[in-house]
């Protein structure tokens, strides 16, 4: 059982989980003596992880009835074990923009309605069965392992939630926490700021060795718009405060970090706006993603597949920005969209 706790500061633990090969860091603010506690994210759904939370909860005399968890947003390594932590007493947070899509190219909600708003994103993007019948043919059957397979730690489950947003108050043992708006890695990411102690949990928003996926699979949502001021700000408020990331070990001064993930998007959009300059025709979302990040081949296995959908959904927010800085145009036909 892979597990690893350590107390960061008073009354604030870290808990490192894994699944496969992958690595979240969730935490836990424990409360006074017949208070509240707070668990920031879940992790991966599995009976391991579930495990390791409940011994967790017991060492530090925590029942579920008196703990809050706040959802910084609706991945399914965030949010795996919220449903168990639900109706095991628990109150869950999250903000309702999160659940504003029942299907983008980074998570899968449970349901037929799901399944069918995949197509027309697929559609949108420009995977479809004629135009990429082996790539469509991948989803499709990733789909089916997904809808029979007993693996869960994929799976984005239906929870009972309580609305919170910016600017709400949230006060646990010692700490007192400000919610913040992280939109970027998702529209509705929230975080939290503790002034008193200059410490940030700041989920996927801003990493030390990983550069954030901006995902979005929708027109006008302006994400990456979002993203770019979000992080400038981050950058003025919180640049004397500890960064407590959920992939990666907690930084200080995040102002170089912010500037490089700056840097890597403003690149990546010189490159789609070259690609689109010198192309004969308009391309689609599907078309300008493999172009530029060199995809020659179908994925061979999970990691691959997400890596495909992680491009997309960059490629999307990319061009989606480009458009909306008018620097490039935007078609649409048959609910696909091309640009030029």
């Amino acid at each position: 059982m892979q597990k690893q706790i350590t107390e960061r500061l008073p009354g604030i633990y870290e808990i490192k989980l894994f699944q496969d090969n992958h690595e979240i860091r969730i935490f836990l603010v424990a409360g006074n003596s017949g208070q509240r506690s707070l668990l920031i994210d879940t992790c991966f759904q599995s009976d391991e992880n579930r495990e390791i939370l409940n011994q967790v909860l017991g060492e530090l005399q925590i029942a579920y009835q008196d703990l809050d968890v706040f959802l910084t947003h609706k991945h399914h390594d965030h949010t795996g074990l919220a449903s168990y932590c639900a109706a095991q007493g628990a109150t869950i947070y999250m903000n309702p923009v999160e659940d504003r899509h029942p299907y983008d190219c980074l998570y899968y909600s449970q349901g037929a309605k799901s399944m069918e708003e995949q197509e027309k994103v697929l559609n949108r993007v420009g995977v479809t069965a004629e135009r990429t019948p082996a790539l469509w043919n991948c989803f499709k059957e990733f789909n089916a392992h997904y809808q029979n397979t007993d693996e869960t730690a994929l799976k984005t489950v239906t929870f009972p939630y309580t609305p919170i947003g910016r600017g709400q108050l949230l006060s646990y043992g010692d700490y007192t926490f400000q919610v913040i708006s992280l939109a970027g890695h998702t529209l509705g990411q929230l975080g939290l700021y503790e002034k008193a102690h200059q410490i940030v949990f700041s989920a996927d928003h801003i990493l030390a060795n990983t550069l954030p996926v901006v995902g979005t699979s929708y027109v006008n949502e302006h994400l990456l718009d979002y993203y770019f001021k979000s992080l400038d700000q981050f950058k003025i408020q919180y640049h004397t405060c500890t960064i407590f990331p959920a992939h990666g070990d907690c930084f200080k001064n995040p102002s170089p970090l912010a500037s490089n993930i700056t840097a890597a998007y403003r690149k990546k959009l010189l490159e789609i706006q070259h690609l689109l300059m010198n192309s004969a025709k308009a391309l689609t979302v599907q078309e300008v993603a493999f172009r530029i990040y060199g995809v020659y081949s179908l994925p061979m296995d999970v990691n691959g597949f997400f890596r495909i959908k992680s491009i997309l959904s960059r490629t999307f927010s990319c061009l989606e920005y480009l458009y909306d800085q008018k620097y490039c145009d935007r078609m649409e036909k048959d609910g696909m969209l091309f640009y030029r």
